[in-house]
């Protein structure tokens, strides 16, 4: 049984490490196609450049981590619970799922979308898709995803930068929620009290 365990680990180990690659690379060049953001300097473009980097870094970090220290099986965390196959095909499922609820939500912005806490010329309210629901999707999916790929490698360091990340998101929310209400008033007001801010049906 535990070598049934470990064979299934090291399969969806590879899928999820290939899919986090694929993500990024999908992010990295799509974001070529965005609209130039309002007042764009050197500077900007240059610390934009930085955040997307310290992104992929971080995520790279934790699940590239996580391959190294595969062989613990779930010690890390202090418990053999997350470790059970069917408990990693669950983690596995989260992780996947936030990426394709990511993906599915940058497509749908189309070149709309920005860095955090951005606006763009031109921009566009989009609430079809994903934003159907909530009003920071990509932020749902990637926050989901790594809470998966934290709690499948068993990282405690993963703990720490998904709490580090979850906050981020929630601030970045809240002032592009501001921006968004001076740039288009009535209409996202309206938005606001038919959808939720990240999660469905809950916030």
């Amino acid at each position: 049984m535990q070598a049934i365990g470990k064979a299934m680990f090291n399969v969806l180990r590879q899928i999820l490490n290939y899919a986090w690659m694929a993500l990024l690379i999908f992010w990295f060049i799509s974001a070529r196609r965005a609209k130039k953001p309002v007042a764009a300097t050197t500077r900007t473009r240059t610390r934009n450049i930085a955040i997307r980097a310290g992104v992929a870094i971080l995520i790279i970090a934790v699940f590239q981590t996580g391959s190294i220290q595969h062989s613990a099986m779930g010690t890390s965390l202090g418990s053999t619970f997350f470790a059970v196959p069917v408990v990693r095909m669950i983690e596995f499922a989260v992780a996947m799922l936030g990426m394709l609820v990511a993906i599915w939500a940058r497509v749908t912005i189309g070149r709309n979308w920005g860095v955090p806490m951005s606006l763009r010329e031109n921009h566009e309210l989009v609430t079809s898709g994903p934003y159907t629901w909530v009003r920071h999707p990509i932020y749902t999916g990637i926050w989901f995803a790594l809470l998966g790929t934290t709690l499948f490698y068993q990282l405690n360091m993963g703990i720490v930068i998904w709490v580090l990340f979850g906050a981020y998101y929630l601030f970045a929310a809240f002032r592009e929620e501001r921006t968004m209400l001076k740039q288009f008033p009535q209409q996202y007001s309206q938005y606001q009290t038919r959808t939720k801010m990240l999660i469905p049906f809950i916030f």
